[in-house]
C-alpha cells in the first residue's frame, strides 16, 4: 500500500502513480560527479601503485640483513644528541 498525501488525493493521484515515480528515477548530476570522482581516485591509486612497483624494481637490493629503520642503534641507553648534551656546559 502506498502512502498518499492529502495533496495527492486532491490532485486525483492513486497509489500506483506514486510508486511508479519512485521506480523511474534517473541518476542525478551529483551521482554522476561522485562516480567520476571515484573513477579518478581509482586511476590515481593505480598510478601510485605502478610508480611504487617501478621504484622498487630499480632500487638496489639491501646487502646487509639489517633493518634500515634501526640501523646503527645499539642495545641499551643511547647517547644524547649534541643539542641535548648538557654535561659539556659548566652548570
Amino acid at each position: 500500500m502506498a502512502w498518499l498525501l492529502i495533496d495527492d488525493i486532491a490532485a486525483g493521484c492513486n497509489g500506483s502513480e506514486v510508486q511508479d515515480m519512485a521506480k523511474r528515477s534517473k541518476p542525478t548530476f551529483q551521482k554522476k560527479e561522485r562516480e567520476r570522482a571515484r573513477i579518478q581516485r581509482q586511476k590515481d591509486k593505480e598510478a601510485r601503485r605502478s610508480e611504487a612497483r617501478e621504484r622498487k624494481a630499480t632500487e638496489p637490493p639491501r646487502l646487509s640483513g639489517e633493518d634500515p629503520d634501526i640501523a646503527g642503534i645499539r642495545p641499551g641507553p643511547q647517547p644524547l644528541p649534541e643539542q641535548w648534551d648538557y654535561s659539556k656546559e659548566g652548570n
